[in-house]
């Protein structure tokens, strides 16, 4: 009688949105970390991938988004339905076996990664600015997924009770997500805007330590001139559009050498910013041309100033420093432009699938 060595396969891994919220919202600062490890590790190490197919579907429009690193490929595949919010799911092929290790709900993803993205330079810039351990004034535009991660990292990460003023356009989706996030984080110092009149809005933006712009508009939020008239150190987040018709606002009254602008992704924004192709059209002749005149060192990529393996225009602490800050503290105002990258999903969805094997629970485990 002959016996053959019995083969243990991977467990397929499922994590719908009733499974994956409930790790998303319970992450400890130390899971945090080991999140953004990996989307900028894949941000730096594998930046050339294809680009987003979208599908002219009806009544939805369908993108599909693959991806890959040395031991994973991804595919990331969004429904956005005429009418509600985006929907869809990240699947993930080991290349070793070429089986399938995990389908995640990617609404959840993208909205942990793509404000974690945005949280972690401020908390960096705070730091350096010698802000850190004061409470902020912190205001976000929208009212969406990337609104309430942001604030719960935000929490995670910092010891100080900031308080948020978040703006909204309509008294229904204030009262749903107020009502939502005062259940969740009781103690939470927080009050709602809806169309504020200019002058409030005003009156806010100059206030804030730091600006967090989450909704996809294709009109400016505020007038970005009123940031001059402080002479404050701020932080503005441009997350919540993606495409060459959304522009949260104008970037062309922001001086070159007051500012800078991290990106999550430089071809990538260069293609679908809005606001980066308002600016080149104003001042540049390519995207690879000289932006701001001669200033086109005021411009860099995320992973180049937080750290990575990439070689290729990596910094040394002080040069991070000096570029962050100017020769002389100079810098005013750090923007941070992100569009979305397959290559963020890929890297969170793997961080995700080790804490949730760590924990030893929450995903539902099939057969393949």
């Amino acid at each position: 009688m002959t016996s053959q060595a019995a083969t243990t396969a991977q467990p397929f891994l499922v994590l719908p949105p009733a499974q994956l919220r409930p790790i998303l919202t319970s992450l400890r600062k130390l899971e945090v970390e080991t999140i953004f490890h990996h989307v900028l590790s894949n941000l730096a190490a594998h930046p050339n991938q294809p680009h987003r197919l979208t599908l002219p579907t009806e009544p939805a429009k369908t993108m599909i988004m693959p991806c890959a690193n040395s031991k994973t490929t991804s595919v990331k595949h969004i429904v956005l339905p005429q009418k509600g919010p985006p929907t869809g799911s990240i699947l993930l092929h080991d290349l070793s076996s070429g089986n399938p290790k995990a389908l995640i709900d990617a609404k959840e993803v993208t909205a942990l990664r793509t404000a974690l993205a945005s949280v972690w330079p401020v908390m960096g810039w705070w730091a350096l600015n010698g802000q850190g351990g004061r409470a902020k004034e912190i205001v976000m535009f929208g009212n969406g997924k990337q609104v309430e991660y942001a604030i719960r990292l935000l929490r995670t990460l910092s010891t100080e009770s900031h308080t948020y003023t978040i703006v909204v356009r309509s008294e229904s989706s204030s009262d749903t997500l107020r009502t939502y996030l005062e259940d969740v984080l009781p103690s939470i110092n927080l009050t709602f805007q809806v169309q504020p009149p200019e002058s409030k809005l005003k009156e806010l933006v100059i206030a804030a330590d730091a600006i967090f712009c989450c909704t996809p508009s294709t009109s400016h939020l505020f007038d970005s001139s009123w940031i001059s008239e402080s002479k404050k150190k701020r932080f503005i987040s441009l997350i919540g559009s993606y495409t060459p018709q959304m522009k949260e606002i104008s970037l062309e009254s922001f001086s070159p050498e007051q500012t800078r602008i991290l990106l999550d992704h430089a071809d990538s924004c260069y293609k679908e910013s809005g606001e980066l192709i308002d600016l080149m059209d104003a001042h540049s002749s390519g995207p690879f041309g000289t932006i701001w005149g001669p200033n086109i060192k005021s411009l860099t990529e995320l992973f180049v100033v937080v750290g990575s393996s990439r070689d290729e225009g990596k910094k040394e602490v002080g040069d991070i420093r000096t570029w962050l800050l100017g020769n002389d503290g100079e810098v005013e105002t750090l923007i941070y432009k992100g569009v979305g990258h397959a290559t963020m999903d890929l890297g969170a969805a793997e961080a995700i699938l080790q804490i949730v094997t760590k924990r030893g629970g929450g995903a539902i485990e099939v057969n393949w």
